[in-house]
C-alpha cells in the first residue's frame, strides 16, 4: 500500500508542491484550481471551470442564469399542464368506455329477453290451433316456463344495475382521484413559480447589491462630535460579496472611561440570509490610516464568527483583544515633525509624519478574505 503521509503536488497545479497523499482528497475539496460545475448546472449551464472562477462567473453570468431558470419554468409549466391533459382525456376515455359497455350489455340482455317472447309467442300461435286441452296443458306449461325467464331476466337486470352502481362508483372514485393529483399539481406548479420569482428578485438584487473589493476605504465625519457624546458611529452597510452576508462597522470613541476608540463588526439582517451556509466565518483586517505617509498605520485582524442575525443589528466582536484599538492621545498629539536644532538633529531619532485625525475625520480602510466554512 501506498504511504498516506508521502508529500505529493496537487494534481491542478495550485501552487502547493507538498501535499500529505492522505489530505489529498480533502485538498481537493476545496482546491482553487479543481475544475468544478456551475451552481446552475441543474438549470442547464453546462461552464464547469476552476472553483476560484466560479464566483465571478456566477456574477458575470447572471442574467444568462436567470434566462435558463425562467427556461426551466416554462418547462415545468408545459410538462405540468401536458399532465394535466393527459388525466383529463384518461378520465373521460375511461368514462365513456364504462357507459358505452355497460349499455351495450344491458341492450344485448333485453334483445334476448325479447327474442324469447317472441318464440314463446309464436309456440302460443301454435297451440291455438290445437285442441282446448292440449292448448290448457301448453299454457301451464308456457307459463311457468316464461315465469322463470321473467325471473331470470329480472335478476340479471339486478345484475347489470348493480354493476352499474359499481361502476359509476369506481368512476367517482377516479375522477376524485385525478382531481386531487390535479391539485397537488398545481401547487406544485406554484411553489416552482414562487421559487423562481423570488430568485428572480435576488438575482435583481444581486445586481446593485454593494460589495467589498480587496480594499475598501470608508471615512468617520464629527470626530470631536462623537468623542464628547461617547456615543457609536455605524458605518453604511456592506456585504462581504454579492448575494453575501450583510455586516456594519460601528466606532465607539467612549471605551476605556472616555480615554480609547474601539471598533466591532456588526451582523446586519440581510436580503440573502436564507439562501446562505451559517454559521458565516470571516477573517478581517481593519485599519486606521496614517493621512501623511502611506505606513505607521494602527491595524487589527481579526476571524469573526456569528450566527444568522435574529434582529436589525448583532454586535459580534471586537477588533482587537481588548476594547482599545487605539488611544485618543494617540489619535490628537502627532509627533513634532518641524525643524530640530542641530545638536537634536545629531542625538534624536528623524520624527515621524504621523496624522491620523485631519480635518476632524477618520479615514478606515477594511480587507477580508473569503467567507469560509
Amino acid at each position: 500500500p501506498q504511504c498516506s503521509f508521502y508529500p505529493v503536488p496537487c494534481p491542478n497545479a495550485c501552487g502547493i508542491q507538498a501535499i500529505e497523499r492522505g489530505d489529498l482528497e480533502a485538498h481537493l475539496l476545496q482546491c482553487p484550481s479543481e475544475e468544478v460545475e456551475c451552481d446552475f448546472s441543474h438549470a442547464g449551464c453546462n461552464t464547469k471551470l476552476p472553483r476560484c472562477e466560479l464566483e465571478k462567473h456566477t456574477e458575470e453570468g447572471t442574467q444568462e442564469h436567470l434566462v435558463l431558470m425562467s427556461k426551466m419554468n416554462l418547462k415545468i409549466r408545459r410538462e405540468f399542464e401536458s399532465k394535466l391533459q393527459q388525466q383529463e382525456d384518461e378520465s373521460q376515455r375511461y368514462a365513456k368506455q364504462m357507459n358505452r359497455e355497460t349499455t351495450e350489455k344491458f341492450e344485448e340482455r333485453i334483445r334476448q329477453v325479447w327474442e324469447i317472447l317472441d318464440d314463446k309467442q309464436q309456440q302460443i300461435d301454435a297451440l291455438g290451433r290445437k285442441s282446448q286441452e292440449s292448448l290448457q296443458a301448453a299454457s301451464q306449461e308456457f307459463e311457468r316456463t316464461l315465469g322463470d325467464q321473467i325471473r331470470q331476466a329480472a335478476e340479471v337486470t339486478a345484475q347489470l344495475q348493480a354493476k352499474i352502481q359499481k361502476s359509476e362508483a369506481e368512476l367517482r372514485e377516479l375522477q376524485a382521484k385525478s382531481e386531487a393529483e390535479i391539485q397537488e399539481l398545481r401547487l406544485q406548479l406554484q411553489q416552482k413559480t414562487q421559487e423562481v420569482e423570488l430568485l428572480h428578485n435576488h438575482m435583481s438584487t444581486a445586481l446593485i447589491c454593494p460589495s467589498l473589493s480587496n480594499n475598501t476605504l470608508f471615512e468617520m465625519p464629527n470626530f470631536t462630535q462623537h468623542k464628547n457624546q461617547r456615543d457609536y458611529w455605524h458605518s453604511s452597510p456592506m456585504y462581504t460579496h454579492a448575494c453575501g452576508y450583510k455586516f456594519s462597522i460601528t466606532v465607539w470613541l467612549g471605551a476605556g472611561q472616555g480615554t480609547q476608540m474601539a471598533a466591532y463588526l456588526d451582523a446586519l439582517m440581510g436580503e440573502f440570509d436564507s439562501h446562505l451556509k451559517w454559521p458565516a466565518k470571516q477573517t478581517m483586517t481593519l485599519q486606521l490610516l496614517n493621512r501623511e505617509k502611506d505606513q505607521d498605520h494602527v491595524a487589527a485582524t481579526e476571524t469573526f464568527t456569528w450566527e444568522k442575525p435574529t434582529q436589525e443589528r448583532c454586535g459580534v466582536k471586537c477588533f482587537g483583544s481588548r476594547e482599545e484599538f487605539i488611544a485618543h492621545s494617540d489619535l490628537e498629539n502627532v509627533p513634532y515633525s518641524g525643524k530640530l536644532s542641530i545638536h537634536q538633529s545629531l542625538f534624536l531619532p528623524p520624527p515621524k509624519k504621523i496624522q491620523y485625525l485631519k480635518d476632524n475625520r477618520l479615514l478606515f480602510k477594511l480587507e477580508l478574505n473569503k467567507p469560509v466554512h
